[in-house]
């Protein structure tokens, strides 16, 4: 069991705008996303480059946030979050989607390097640790020969979409076990999940 712990907040990285929502980049707000129509709740504009919404899950309280920053500058945005409200990095959860993973799996980890992901490098970076929480959404799939940003910055194609939603609802499970039961609790239901189609990362 995990001793008590700060207040989480669930930051989900992507790009703002109406061009980016749908795209393989922003999972990570797409499972926030989900996470808000669960609970009824809508994101307001903070006192500085995000949006929040509180909540409280088994007496414990719970930030969903957003930067309203692009991916390669969502650090800035983390840091005057945690600034603002008085918190550490180790409060973060930070929700992003994972070339590297196969597309549909999930992953929960209590820190790590960034892999190359640009808004992991952002994030780390800013806050000057890698003792960051993250829960890392499968896209893996790139066509040979295929260009990352390109493919990163595609909406989800229609046969993707189903697996897509199928993976949010899980995501949204596990973060509410992050809140309710801890880390630890949520690390060992996610992480003992058989990976889709046998692959391993």
């Amino acid at each position: 069991m995990e001793s008590e712990s700060p207040p989480r907040i669930f930051f989900a990285l992507g790009n703002p705008g109406r061009r980016y929502e749908q795209t393989r980049h922003n999972f990570g707000r797409l499972v926030l996303k989900r996470l808000l129509e669960r609970w009824k709740l809508k994101l307001r504009r903070a006192a500085g480059p995000w949006s929040e919404a509180w909540f409280e899950v088994a007496g414990r309280a719970v930030l969903l946030a957003e930067p309203r920053t692009y991916m390669n500058r969502v650090g800035a945005a983390a840091v005057a979050l945690l600034e603002h409200h008085a918190l550490r990095p180790d409060a973060l959860v930070a929700l992003y989607d994972d070339i590297d993973l196969p597309f549909g799996s999930l992953r929960l980890r209590k820190h790590g390097g960034a892999a190359g992901h640009r808004g992991m490098l952002s994030l780390l970076g800013a806050l000057g640790t890698e003792e960051v929480a993250r829960l890392r959404l499968g896209i893996g799939g790139l066509p040979i020969a295929g260009e990352v940003a390109d493919f990163v910055l595609e909406e989800f194609s229609s046969e993707e979409r189903s697996t897509a939603d199928a993976v949010s609802e899980r995501a949204a499970d596990a973060l509410e076990c992050v809140a309710a039961r801890g880390r630890d609790t949520a690390m060992n239901l996610v992480n003992s999940a058989p990976p889709p189609d046998g692959h391993t990362d």
